[in-house]
């Protein structure tokens, strides 16, 4: 038995002993399955807990009480079904079960997929330029935008070929591409690194900034 019979089941009010054996046997198994169910539990007894039926024979005692001294009797009201305490009891469990499984899967799924906010890198801004004033064309090229030369173009200002981009924090290689074809350091760089080709690449470390 998998573990969709297993929700299957799980999701039903009444169980019969074999059903019971194959959960507990199930669960002891499959920790997925078991945290489902605890969280089930606790959601049920919860409610189990919130829940005040009123007794059987309350509109009975009501309308004693209410009847005439003289000894006439009352037509008694017509209680829709909806209204009584035996559909409450009968109805409640099985319309409940079903919402709380679906909430509660939809609740662990979430739990499961989302990754808190915290592991998110945080981004940094950084701007970086270069005096190049006989280039034609300048662009950037590293490990934050995976070695493209042409998806980060600088541009002339104030005797420099600069540009600013925003990259997430941590340590990256990178140079500068002159004219399309000329792989160059960055100058104002505070370490470098072999490049495997006989250069140097610029490092960047967005965790010191």
């Amino acid at each position: 038995m998998d573990c969709k019979d297993i929700i299957k089941i799980i999701s039903r009010d009444v169980l019969s002993d074999a059903e019971k054996i194959l959960l507990e046997e199930h669960v002891e198994k499959c920790l997925s399955c078991s945290k489902k169910y605890l969280y089930l539990n606790n959601a049920l007894s919860l409610l189990k807990d919130d829940i005040v039926m009123p007794p059987a024979d309350f509109t009975q005692k009501v309308m004693s009480r209410a009847e005439p001294q003289d000894g006439t009797s009352v037509e008694q009201p017509f209680v829709p079904e909806f209204m009584t305490a035996q559909w409450f009891r009968r109805f409640v469990p099985v319309a409940v079960v079903p919402v709380i499984l679906i909430a509660g899967i939809g609740l662990l799924w979430r739990l499961k997929t989302t990754k808190p906010m915290a592991d998110a890198p945080k981004e940094i801004v950084i701007t970086f330029k270069v005096a190049v004033p006989w280039a034609q064309t300048v662009s950037l090229a590293g490990d934050f935008n995976s070695w493209d030369i042409e998806s980060t173009k600088l541009e002339r200002q104030d005797g420099f070929w600069q540009t600013t981009i925003s990259i997430p924090q941590g340590r990256y290689q990178y140079v500068f591409i002159i004219d399309g074809k000329t792989w160059l350091p960055d100058p104002f760089a505070k370490s470098y690194v072999n490049s495997g080709y006989g250069t140097k690449n610029s490092v960047v470390d967005t965790t010191r900034l």
